[in-house]
């Protein structure tokens, strides 16, 4: 089994220890307890799970280390990269952003990214009108 974090706060890795002989990875900037434990990936590494093909996109703000993942060229998972609020993409909140001007460069980031099916947040849901969603960060 292969598992992809986006970042090491404790409410998104509290429930790892559960898992045994697992592939776990993280950004290669991100800050871990036992290193040697895990694998990091660089921006725009390819990972292939079976034939699920997982892109690592260093997306740094919310926390230094923070990465996205594109499934398949086509779902991204955004995680605390962002949020929606009425279908529009909003940057993550800045009072608990490590670097909010390097988060809105990461936002601007994955905007240009093409053919993006869905898009998926950890805290405020999905939505499958990525360019509609993220059109104002396209410049």
């Amino acid at each position: 089994m292969d598992v992809f974090i986006t970042h090491p706060d404790p409410h998104h890795i509290g429930g790892l220890s559960i898992f045994s002989e697992v592939k776990i990875y993280f950004g290669k900037a991100s800050r871990v307890k036992n290193p040697d434990n895990y694998k990091f990936l660089e921006d725009n590494d390819l990972i292939l799970v079976g034939a699920i093909k997982v892109h690592a996109i260093n997306t740094p703000g919310h926390r230094l280390g923070h990465t996205s993942y594109l499934i398949d060229n086509e779902y991204l998972f955004s995680d605390d990269l962002l949020r929606l609020k009425a279908g529009k993409v909003k940057p993550f909140f800045k009072f608990i952003s490590a670097d909010f001007t390097q988060l809105l460069e990461s936002l601007r980031k994955v905007a240009k990214l093409e053919n993006v099916k869905m898009l998926l947040t950890a805290h405020t849901g999905y939505t499958t009108e990525f360019d509609k969603a993220i059109e104002k960060w396209k410049f």
